[in-house]
C-alpha cells in the first residue's frame, strides 16, 4: 500500500470518526478508574503534511456549477495540492529522521491519571485499526499551515469500555505557530526559512501535540473540556 493509499484511508477514518463524535456517547469514568485502560492503539503518519486545498471544489459546489464544475474544481484543487507537496518535500528532507508517529506514541505512552494503568502500552498503525475493548484508539494527523508559519494537529480518540457499552469517540485539535521570530512588518520566505530551520518546526509540531495530549488525558479522566490554542 503507498504512502497516498494510507494517507487517504487516515483521512477517512479520522473524518468518519469525528462524525461520531459529534453526538459523544457519555463515558462511565469511575468504571474506567476500576478497570483502567492499559493499551492504546495509535494511527499516526511518519511525517508532517501539508494543508490539502478544497477551495475551489467547494466554490463551484455553492455557485451550482454542475458536473463540469465540480471537474473543473477538482482539477484546480489538485494542481494546487501537487505544488503544495512539491514545496514541502524539502522541508520534511531537513527534518531528517524525525518520525512524528514515534514522537507522538511516546507522548501517549507518558499519559497519566484515574483511567490510565501504569506502564501504558502504545501500539503503532500506520493505517486504522479496530480496538479490542477497553483499548484506547487514537488517530491523528499533522498538517503544515499553506503559509508554513504554523502546524496544526487533529485527532480523535475512541473506546468501548465493555463489551456492552457503546463506543465513546471525540476530536480535539491545536494549532501552534512557528517560532520564527520575525519582526513587525518583516517577510521571509518561510520555506526556505524552514529548511535551513527544521527545529523550529519539530518544537511547533510537538508544542501542538502536547496540547492534544493534554486534551485526551483530561477528558478521558475528568470529563472537563480542555481549551485549544
Amino acid at each position: 500500500m503507498n504512502i497516498k493509499m494510507k494517507a487517504t484511508l487516515l483521512a477517512l477514518s479520522l473524518t468518519i470518526l469525528a462524525g461520531c463524535s459529534s453526538t459523544p456517547t457519555g463515558l462511565d469514568r469511575k468504571a474506567l478508574a476500576a478497570n483502567k485502560i492499559a493499551s492504546v492503539d495509535l494511527t499516526a503518519p511518519e511525517q508532517i503534511t501539508y494543508t490539502r486545498s478544497q477551495g475551489a471544489s467547494r466554490a463551484t459546489s455553492l455557485i451550482g456549477g454542475g458536473l463540469v464544475g465540480a471537474l473543473v474544481g477538482m482539477g484546480v484543487d489538485g494542481a494546487i495540492n501537487m505544488n503544495r507537496a512539491s514545496t514541502i518535500a524539502p522541508v520534511i528532507k531537513a527534518m531528517g529522521n524525525y518520525n512524528t508517529n514515534e514522537v507522538f506514541r511516546r507522548k501517549l505512552a507518558a499519559m497519566r491519571g484515574p483511567s490510565f494503568a501504569p506502564g501504558l502500552k502504545v501500539n503503532s498503525h500506520k493505517v486504522p485499526v479496530e480496538s479490542a475493548v477497553n483499548v484506547l484508539n487514537v488517530a491523528t494527523s499533522y498538517v503544515l499551515s499553506s503559509n508554513h508559519q504554523a502546524v496544526g494537529v487533529t485527532a480523535v480518540s475512541k473506546i468501548k469500555p465493555t463489551a456492552k457499552s457503546s463506543i465513546y469517540a471525540r476530536k480535539f485539535s491545536a494549532t501552534s505557530p512557528i517560532d520564527m521570530g520575525l519582526k513587525q512588518g518583516e517577510k521571509i520566505n518561510a520555506t526556505q526559512w524552514l529548511t535551513k530551520n527544521p527545529s523550529k518546526l519539530k518544537q511547533a509540531i510537538e508544542s501542538a501535540m502536547d496540547n492534544i495530549i493534554q486534551q485526551i488525558s483530561v477528558d478521558i479522566n475528568t470529563g472537563t473540556p480542555a481549551k485549544s490554542s
